[in-house]
Parts: C-alpha cells; sequence; structure tokens
C-alpha cells in the first residue's frame, strides 16, 4: 500500500505594512516598493497582486503590472507603486501552492517606502512529480510568462483565435492581434449553438485558421488529423454526437461559468451556481459509464471571464520531480494518459496501489481484487468531505476530520467485476461547486471494460432532445449516425444496470 501524506489545511498569513505606497493613480504623492520573494531561499518570485484603496475600489494597475486582469496584475518579484494618498488593503498570491499575504498600508505626501514580502509554500506538487496546466485561457502576450510563473502552471497555452459561423476571427481579449505575436498561441475556441470546444497544439504556436469546416465537427475532425488535442466543453448539446464520430480527446469537467451552446441541465437535481459544476461532472462520469476513457481537464477561462490564470487547472502526474517551469512533451503523454487531477481548489495527490489515476488493473472471472488510495490534501479552502466514487455511485463519503484521524486513510474499494473508481474533495464553499476529482482507476474482467445500460440511456435521451432543438442539432444523417453508435453501445451492455 503506498505511504499515506497528511497535510493539514493552509492557513491565511497576513502583513501590515505601514508608512507604504500603492500605484496606479495619474499623479502619485508617495511610493512604496515591494519585493516578493520566496521564504526559504529569499530569491525574488513572480506573483499576483490586487491592490484596493480605502472605499473597496480596485487600483488601476497598467503603469506598473504585467498581465493586468479585472482586479488583479502580476510582477516579476520587485515592483515600485506610485499612489496618491490614503489607506490601501492588498492581497499578493503566488498560486494554490503558497500562502496568500494579504495586508493593509497608507500613504502620505512624499512618503518613500520599501517593504519585503515572504512567501512560504504549503506544497511543492512539481516535487512530487505533478505538474499545472489551464487549458483554457485567452490573455494578451505581455507579461503571460510572469503570470504563469506566479501561478506556478507549467503550462497556459493561451486562446488568440475563436471559430464561429464558418470562419475565424481574433478572441475578444486580444485587443490587438498582431502576426507577430502569433508564437505566444498554442489554441483555439470552437463555438457554436451546438456546443464548445478547445483546440490545443502540445507542440506549441500553431495556425488554427488552417483548419477549414463548416461546422465544429468538421473544424474538429481536422484538428485531430493535424495531431491537435480536442477537448469538448462537457455540457455541450452536441457531446453525444462529436462522441461517435471519434472527434473528441477530452472533457473540460472544470472550466468557465456558462459556455455557448451548453445542454440546459435539470436545475431541479443541479440547482444554483454549484449544480453547475455538478452537471458537467455528471456528464463526465457518464462517459465513463458508457465504457469511454475520456480525459477530464480543466480551464480557468481567463480573458473569456475576469478570472485569475490557473483558477481551474488539471494537474497531470509526469513522474518528473526535476521539472517545475514548463511542460514537456510528458506532460501530455501523462494528461492524455489520465493521470491528471482537476481542481479549482484542493491539491489532492491520489495513488491506487502505488499508481497514478489512469491506471488499468486487470481481474479474472471469480477474482476478487481490494484497492486502498493513498492520499496527499494541502488546501486553503475548508473541505467539506472527501468520496471514493465507483461506478457512478459515491461508495463512502469520509468528513476530513474522520480522514485525519485516521491517518489520511481512506476506506478500501472492492471489485469483483469490471468498473472505475475516482477520488474527489468537496469543499464548504456555498457560491460555487469547488472540489478536485482525480481521473479514475480502471478495473478490467478479462479485457472487457464495463459498459452501464443507464449511462448509454443518459446519452440516447440527450440525442432525442438534441434532436428537438433546431438550433443546436446537426444534421438529420450526422444524428442517425450518432444514435446508431450509441444503440450499438446499449446492446454491448446487456446485463449492466
Amino acid at each position: 500500500m503506498p505511504k499515506q501524506a497528511l497535510l493539514l489545511p493552509l492557513a491565511w498569513a497576513a502583513i501590515v505594512l505601514v508608512d507604504g505606497v500603492a500605484g496606479g493613480a495619474p499623479r502619485a504623492d508617495g511610493v512604496l516598493e515591494i519585493e516578493a520573494v520566496e521564504a526559504e531561499t529569499l530569491t525574488p518570485l513572480p506573483v499576483r497582486i490586487e491592490l484596493q484603496d480605502g472605499r473597496g475600489r480596485p487600483v488601476a494597475a497598467r503603469r506598473w503590472g504585467v498581465a493586468v486582469w479585472g482586479d488583479h496584475a502580476y510582477f516579476p518579484g520587485n515592483v515600485t507603486l506610485p499612489l496618491r494618498r490614503g489607506n490601501y488593503r492588498f492581497v499578493i498570491d503566488a498560486g494554490p501552492e503558497y500562502l496568500t499575504q494579504s495586508g493593509h498600508f497608507q500613504i502620505d505626501r512624499r512618503a518613500e517606502d520599501s517593504k519585503r514580502v515572504e512567501m512560504r509554500r504549503a506544497a511543492h506538487l512539481a516535487k512530487e512529480g505533478w505538474l499545472a496546466a489551464d487549458l483554457l485561457a485567452s490573455r494578451e502576450p505581455g507579461g503571460l510568462d510572469v503570470a504563469r510563473q506566479a501561478e506556478q502552471l507549467a503550462a497556459a497555452p493561451q486562446v488568440g483565435h475563436v471559430w464561429s459561423g464558418g470562419s475565424w476571427r481574433p478572441a475578444k481579449a486580444i485587443r490587438r492581434l498582431k502576426e507577430e505575436d502569433a508564437h505566444h498561441y498554442s489554441a483555439a475556441r470552437v463555438e457554436s449553438p451546438g456546443g464548445s470546444l478547445t483546440i490545443v497544439s502540445r507542440d506549441g504556436p500553431f495556425d488554427f485558421r488552417s483548419l477549414r469546416g463548416d461546422d465544429p465537427l468538421a473544424v474538429a475532425l481536422a484538428a485531430r488529423e493535424a495531431g491537435l488535442v480536442v477537448i469538448a466543453d462537457a455540457g455541450a448539446w452536441r457531446l453525444p454526437a462529436w462522441i461517435a464520430e471519434g472527434a473528441v480527446d477530452a472533457l473540460l469537467v472544470l472550466g468557465p461559468e456558462e459556455s455557448e451552446g451548453n445542454r440546459p441541465r435539470d436545475r431541479s437535481r443541479y440547482p444554483a451556481r454549484r449544480g453547475l459544476g455538478r452537471w458537467r461532472e455528471a456528464v463526465y462520469h457518464h462517459t465513463l459509464g458508457a465504457g469511454l476513457r475520456l480525459v477530464p481537464l480543466a480551464g480557468s477561462g481567463s480573458g473569456f471571464e475576469e478570472t485569475t490564470l490557473g483558477a481551474a487547472r488539471v494537474y497531470a502526474h509526469t513522474g518528473d520531480t526535476n521539472s517545475e517551469s514548463q511542460a514537456s512533451p510528458d506532460w501530455w503523454d501523462a494528461a492524455l494518459a489520465g493521470a491528471t487531477v482537476v481542481t479549482n481548489g484542493p491539491l489532492l495527490r491520489p495513488k491506487a496501489e502505488g499508481r497514478a489515476p489512469g491506471a488499468v488493473f486487470y481481474l479474472n472471472h471469480g477474482e476478487t481484487l481490494t484497492f486502498e488510495v493513498g492520499l496527499s490534501l494541502a488546501t486553503r479552502d475548508k473541505i467539506e468531505y472527501l468520496e471514493i466514487i465507483k461506478n457512478n455511485e459515491v461508495a463512502a463519503t469520509v468528513p476530513l476530520r474522520d480522514w485525519a484521524a485516521g491517518g489520511g486513510r481512506l476506506p478500501p474499494v472492492e471489485f469483483d467485476s469490471a468498473g472505475w473508481f475516482a477520488v474527489r474533495a468537496v469543499t464548504v464553499d456555498a457560491d460555487r461547486y469547488q472540489m478536485a476529482q482525480s481521473a479514475p482507476w480502471f478495473v478490467e474482467m478479462s479485457g472487457q471494460r464495463r459498459v452501464s445500460r443507464s449511462s448509454v440511456a443518459f446519452f440516447l435521451e440527450w440525442l432525442d432532445e438534441l434532436a428537438a432543438d433546431e438550433k443546436a442539432a446537426p444534421s438529420a444523417e450526422r444524428l442517425a449516425e450518432a444514435q446508431a453508435f450509441w444503440r450499438g453501445k446499449l446492446d454491448s451492455a446487456e446485463g449492466q444496470p
């Protein structure tokens, strides 16, 4: 059984700066120089800063920050803030693996001051072989490397172009898409009433405008032919049809609050803001139940929405404990093999029998396999519970206090037939569905996958509803092909619930 690791929830740290200064005003009364350093080494550390005046209004950062977006900006370890006199509050962050620093200061006339802010690590996932990526963002190129480093992201491919209505256009967040900036963009977005897709080049920049097609499916198939990765939004209306055509590599399980062309969810079962995340998760679980092995991925939507880069992210376990700054080809190999954890909060690093998610275990008729999950966990948010999900159902729910009291152990998972299982951590946040979830481990019996009739029926019902939506539905021919694909799966699910 793998060694258990137990980390207590991270504490929020606070510092207070006095006689200081901050920036963004047309005329400065004083200045404050802030140096952000890694606490152990005292080396400069790229960070994100959110700065507010005494009335709680965001302070403009374009004069001194880089990668400015919404209420936040970044700086590469050292910044001079020119500000009008008054009181200010700040939050400085270096991604979820560091403790957040927050505090306040006052600016007086002709004030000149400097302060050092030490950022303390609470987890170092790269040293454990887990590297993070944000796979849906669209930001201008200036300062992106600083932002990526500040958020502890090994990869953050940016969307430069969006396909919509049969043609490509620059993404809205990119004010001036210059040809000389093309080397910054290794992702594109496809938007339609039938749903949205993200296309990513694992080998760096790509001219996505070369992908031709009169509908999203044609563009997706052209992308796959070009060796690109196609990621479908988990709630996309045409998802069952795209899956049937073999156009999808992965699902965006964590992403923006809303995107174009989503199938309306049942709000009685998936209510309020937490309902959207649970709905996407349920869709993903049904793909697993149908015997598919699409990879769960995540992206913040930064640039499409006013979220921070890396607010939703995916960690892939490469096993390489020496690579931190950039995702190598090994990252994509690990991610597409399913060795992933998606998160918009907790830092979950699980292994089953010493193996990362995505592993396949084999079972013969008459045998039983029992698995124990080794779990390392760190969080800045209060976790409500940990769960083991088995074949679309919750097999065990463990309050965090019970897990900690038990030395970080989860209940064993037992299989006497084919199936899958995963681990999930859910926080108490009432405004959104904040969680971390592993990709599954799989169990095959005599080389056969489990195919659930209820999961296949879920997608057949989806297709029936799609056919009734004239705006979202594909052609009658493609709809018939998709229905035939899923009916074929229903035949293979004979005898399985």
